[in-house]
């Protein structure tokens, strides 16, 4: 699952580099605190001191703070657009000429 990100942005590379594309949508998410993903990514992270030692998420979520004991994992989300040279340029000239 975690490589899917990695595979979908290698696709869309190869959509715009054949030329079947001009631009790509590219939408990947994850769940790190889910029951699949936690045990081996909790473990990993705890192993090398970077997730919290807290119980609590009150006493955990503590960024800047002196108190912090490291991170808390999560759910993350990603979209991007990717896009040929030409494409973008396009694009900025069109944009260009609506102001």
């Amino acid at each position: 699952q975690q490589y899917m990100l990695v595979q979908a942005i290698a696709m869309a590379q190869d959509m715009l580099i054949s030329g079947r594309a001009e631009r790509v949508v590219v939408v990947a998410g994850d769940n790190a605190s889910g029951e699949t993903l936690l045990p081996w990514l909790g473990s990993g992270f705890r192993a090398l001191g970077a997730a919290t030692t807290k119980a609590a998420v009150e006493d955990a979520a503590l960024p800047f703070d002196k108190r912090r004991s490291g991170m808390l994992l999560g759910a993350g989300g990603i979209g991007m657009v990717l896009e040929t040279e030409l494409s973008c340029l396009e694009r900025r000239k069109n944009c260009a000429n609506n102001f």
